[in-house]
């Protein structure tokens, strides 16, 4: 993520001032520069690519032709996060970083409290899993389905603490909430045309009794049964 040549010259000629009227902006950028390309910009990616991984893990269609297959899929998983650097590993030595700041800002709470609730959720899922998994060659296969298709509950619940790290990125947030705006606008607009529409179409039309009978077609004049007499015609019948 860069700044355009020309925000960055314009930002150079007049910068923000640290006063009443600024403060607020220069916090602002300040989070923002600490999530995209400051110190939590290794933490926004990883998160990211976390939680797809987690997404991928989802345990579903679970059959006893498969489940031994899906178990080792979910520990395969399970084995990555914890030995790969950039998931258990750098969440826990980032948020013991982070609570280090002696002054920390909205962003640096934010990540302090969503990778405490992605640890404490990785621990829930592994310690299940681990848990399931005892004797587990010589389980039945309905009872291997049945454990499995409960560690769900808990892969969800890592995938959702994930999501909501990701949805809490501040820069995230604004484009989420300009995003927002945007399409609410653009409904009351849709809605407010599809209203004139609806009521143009309804002034084209124009009720039968205010034309001469032996002007319209029998099948107007003489209604079937539960067919209104009063029902209107568009504009193209007057004769």
């Amino acid at each position: 993520m860069s700044t355009p040549l020309d925000v960055a010259k314009a930002a150079v000629k007049a910068p923000l001032k640290a006063g009443v009227d600024d403060a607020e902006l220069i916090t602002e950028a300040s989070d923002w520069e600490s999530i995209t390309v400051g110190r939590h910009g290794e933490y926004k990616g990883n998160v990211n690519v976390w939680g797809d991984d987690a997404d991928a893990a989802v345990i579903k269609s679970v059959t006893p032709s498969n489940v031994d297959a899906k178990m080792a899929s979910l520990d395969t998983a399970l084995a990555k996060w914890k030995k790969d650097k950039d998931y258990v590993k750098f969440a826990k030595a980032h948020l013991a970083k982070t609570k280090k700041i002696k002054a920390p800002s909205e962003m640096d709470q934010r990540v302090i409290t969503n990778l405490t609730a992605i640890l404490a959720a990785f621990n829930g899922l592994d310690t299940a899993t681990k848990q399931a998994g005892k004797g587990w060659k010589k389980l039945g296969a309905a009872a291997k389905v049945t454990k499995l298709t409960a560690l769900e509950a808990d892969r969800k619940a890592l995938a959702r603490a994930l999501y909501t790290a990701y949805r809490d990125h501040i820069h995230e947030e604004d484009a989420w909430a300009i995003g927002a705006a945007v399409q609410t606008a653009f409904k009351s607009k849709y809605e407010a045309d599809e209203r004139a529409k609806a009521k143009a179409k309804a002034k084209a039309l124009v009720c039968p009794r205010s034309l001469a009978s032996h002007h319209l077609p029998n099948r107007i004049r003489h209604p079937l049964p539960n067919q209104s007499s009063s029902r209107c015609l568009p504009r193209s019948t007057r004769m």
